[in-house]
């Protein structure tokens, strides 16, 4: 699968399970369009997302955030010394 294939992919589902969540999507979007400011971003948005979901996020340009630890506000996926999460 590639970028477009998944952004098709997720606006067709979208689009079908939108009315079973109480949700009417304008009419001028039903269909996707590749070439509108919309189908660009989606198709980047999914160029994104495709290595992660893969397992390869080092061919992805964000690095993933580690989480930050409430108690001790370390943000590196670790915890201080006193913090009784470690």
């Amino acid at each position: 699968m590639d970028n477009l294939q998944l952004a098709v992919l997720f606006h067709e589902t979208y689009e079908r399970l939108a009315p079973s969540f109480g949700y009417e999507t304008r009419e001028d979007t039903k269909e996707f369009d590749k070439d509108s400011k919309n189908g660009k971003l989606m198709v980047a948005v999914c160029g994104e997302i495709l290595p992660i979901i893969a397992g390869n996020p080092s061919t992805h340009d964000t690095e993933l955030p580690k989480p930050t630890c409430t108690l001790c506000h370390k943000s590196d996926g670790t915890h201080r010394l006193m913090c009784p999460l470690r």
